[in-house]
């Protein structure tokens, strides 16, 4: 779950992969489905900045929020 403008959006994650950080394929309105990106350096232990990233990818579900959720009484 992100907590976006409108409130909190669900995310399934989708893959994950490392890459140079000048080709991780991050496009902003590609006007395919909404998702998003997670990055870090890689590898995840690394003292100093190197070229690689690691890169996870993640899709909107598009139900609502609360329909996933138990409710509260």
């Amino acid at each position: 779950t992100v907590e976006m403008r409108d409130g909190p959006q669900r995310f399934r994650v989708t893959g994950s992969q490392v890459v140079r950080w000048d080709a991780s394929g991050i496009q902003t309105n590609d006007g395919g489905a909404p998702r998003i990106a997670l990055v870090t350096c890689w590898p995840l232990e690394a003292k100093t900045p190197g070229p690689m990233r690691y890169v996870v990818w993640a899709e909107l579900i598009q139900e609502p929020l609360s329909a996933s959720m138990p409710s509260q009484v």
